[in-house]
């Protein structure tokens, strides 16, 4: 390896500028996962990561590409899982010296207290999005397993971006919430002043029905949590479950039509059943109702009471299941707001709505 410093980055921008259009390249994650750098790049950075140079290589790189390109958006720390979000990797995975030494806080809640520091100091703010990849640790999950015990360890999985009450069913044996967690140190200490990525994540095999359940959920977390950017690792194969969950919302008709609009509150009796995520567009007046039945066996009656508006007409569905790809599912009457559908086990439908 030959080092480099962040000159180096700054020229290759610019290169990159000349060669395919200026501004073409402006979003910029401080390298990838280097909570294990000296596992995975060991021949160049043998050390483990401490706080201090996590920050400081971060406010040199991004300090640099910030003041040559100040468009920039800059994303750090692309931390790889539950160790990386708490610790420095100088510490292994534990309450040890070097955070001890930085004010005990969780290694992500101090690199967001050094941004706004610097940003009130000097009026640049580096980092514009905290971007962190998930993998849930549970046994099995992120495989190719669809035993019962599988199966319901992976639907139940999700709950650890959000759930400050489900402790991680893994290694971690406590809390993890991280989505959460994030969203409250940011509204602590730097309120409104940054966003939220997840660049990595998965549920395992692309097709296995409970991945793709999973990977719903996952949508609805995302926008109750209000991450701005998501990338899924990888692109689910063509033809996969895994696909069916990204059409439902991005293509559910296979004619273009897409879920757009805000999220709703629902309130649901039993999320280990059944979940779901309204979202309505007051411009199309649409509504759209993802439903998912976590059930193995069996259809779940589903009554979608909508109070915000009294809608009336008809419901077009659109599911997925463990035996059939995303189809149109037929269509209901909608009286006062209200109707009723019966989810297909293990399935995952978006009701579509239109009002006046």
């Amino acid at each position: 390896s030959i080092a480099t410093g962040p000159e180096f980055n700054v020229e290759w921008i610019k290169y990159l500028d000349k060669t395919f259009g200026v501004g073409t390249v402006r979003n910029f994650q401080m390298d990838n996962e280097p909570g294990i750098w000296h596992q995975t790049h060991r021949d160049a950075h043998p050390s483990p990561l401490t706080y201090d140079e996590l920050w400081n290589r971060t406010l040199n790189y991004g300090g640099a590409l910030k003041t040559a390109f100040p468009d920039s958006l800059i994303f750090g720390p692309i931390s790889w899982g539950w160790c990386s979000y708490m610790y420095s990797p100088a510490d292994g995975c534990a309450d040890g010296s070097d955070r001890k030494a930085h004010n005990d806080l969780p290694l992500i809640q101090w690199l967001i207290q050094q941004n706004a520091n610097h940003k009130q100091a000097t009026g640049q703010k580096i980092l514009d999005v905290i971007d962190i990849h998930y993998y849930p640790q549970a046994p099995g999950v992120s495989g190719t397993s669809e035993d019962p015990l599988t199966a319901l360890l992976r639907l139940r999985s999700p709950r650890s971006l959000w759930d400050k009450n489900y402790a991680d069913e893994s290694w971690i044996s406590e809390p993890i919430y991280i989505l959460q967690r994030i969203n409250d140190w940011i509204s602590t200490i730097s309120p409104g002043d940054l966003k939220l990525s997840v660049s990595e994540y998965n549920y395992g095999d692309d097709n296995i029905i409970t991945a793709a359940l999973a990977q719903i959920e996952t949508f609805g977390i995302f926008a109750e949590q209000n991450v701005t950017y998501a990338t899924r690792w990888v692109t689910p194969t063509s033809g996969s479950l895994a696909e069916d969950a990204f059409k439902l919302y991005l293509n559910y008709d296979g004619q273009g039509s897409s879920i757009s609009g805000d999220l709703i509150g629902s309130s649901i009796t039993n999320t280990e059943i059944v979940s779901s995520h309204t979202y309505i567009n007051d411009q199309t007046k649409t509504l759209y109702v993802v439903i998912t039945n976590k059930v193995s066996s069996g259809t779940v009656p589903v009554t979608i009471n909508i109070s915000r508006i009294a809608l009336s007409g008809q419901v077009t569905y659109y599911s997925f299941s463990k035996g059939q790809h995303i189809h149109q599912a037929g269509t209901a009457s909608v009286s006062s707001g209200v109707f009723v559908y019966q989810a297909p086990s293990w399935s995952a439908t978006l009701a579509v709505v239109r009002f006046s």
